[in-house]
């Protein structure tokens, strides 16, 4: 899913200012300069959201490589995390994207090394293939504000409850990858989120939603007009805008226990 928000836009939306790294453009840096995060941003339309005050309040510096533009590829050994967000495109569609190709040798790489490796939607499904998943269209699409269950036993979401609320958007799924433990999972898709070892964690939804994002999404969606049983009107999706605070919050615990286990 794309957000028509930009990144300068975004971060006004936050309490203070943040500044990032761009790697193929200026670059800014806050925080500590010995930890670097890499988010892998597949359009400039999906921007990193809520990551970002997470970065901030861990004093790491997020570097922002944009996959679209065919520069050279970061080494992914300068890095303590690698984040690959959400897109409109598909994992199987490299003809179309062929930098796809390269961002999954990237993972490939950073899960071998065990760096901390983060999957959001499109992100996620990257790394479950990676990890040996099928990752396909699903039956239905999955738009608006869904809860899933969420297995609290595991150390990354032991501050959880059991069921929450999140942003989907979504008509691709992943299959729980081999030697991994689900994380999530809802009626809609059995297979919302899964962990490998202590260092990797792919989600099926968008958690790091803001709320100028979640807007036009409801915009997108009276454009598209997606139908179906998991699908949200716009109005129903707005209407529930205020767990954007509740998603944000859960999203910061997990990104705390996640990046500390």
């Amino acid at each position: 899913m794309r957000c028509i928000i930009s990144e300068i836009k975004l971060v006004k939306t936050t309490s203070t200012s943040i500044n990032f790294m761009l790697l193929n453009g200026p670059m800014k840096t806050q925080g500590n300069p010995s930890k670097k995060a890499l988010i892998l941003q597949h359009a400039p339309e999906d921007p990193p959201g809520t990551l970002l005050p997470w970065f901030e309040k861990q004093a790491i510096t997020p570097v922002v490589f944009e996959t679209y533009l065919g520069k050279v590829w970061p080494k992914v050994e300068d890095y303590d995390l690698v984040i690959a967000l959400g897109g409109v495109m598909n994992v199987d569609q490299e003809d179309r994207f062929p930098w796809l190709r390269e961002e999954k040798e990237l993972l490939r790489q950073s899960i071998a090394l065990k760096k901390k490796t983060l999957g959001l939607c499109l992100g996620g499904q990257l790394i479950a293939e990676v990890l040996g998943s099928p990752v396909h269209r699903h039956d239905h699409w999955e738009v608006g504000w869904h809860s899933v269950k969420i297995n609290n036993e595991h150390p990354f979401l032991r501050n959880s409850a059991p069921s929450v609320p999140v942003f989907q958007y979504h008509g691709y799924r992943f299959h729980l990858p081999p030697l991994c433990v689900r994380l999530a999972s809802n009626e809609a898709c059995s297979e919302q989120g899964f962990a490998f070892e202590n260092h990797v964690a792919g989600f099926q939804f968008h958690p790091e939603s803001t709320v100028p994002w979640i807007h036009y999404c409801a915009d997108s969606l009276r454009e598209e007009k997606l139908q179906g049983q998991f699908v949200q009107k716009p109005e129903e999706l707005l209407e529930q805008i205020q767990l954007q605070t509740q998603l944000q919050s859960w999203f910061h615990s997990f990104l705390d226990q996640f990046y500390l286990a």
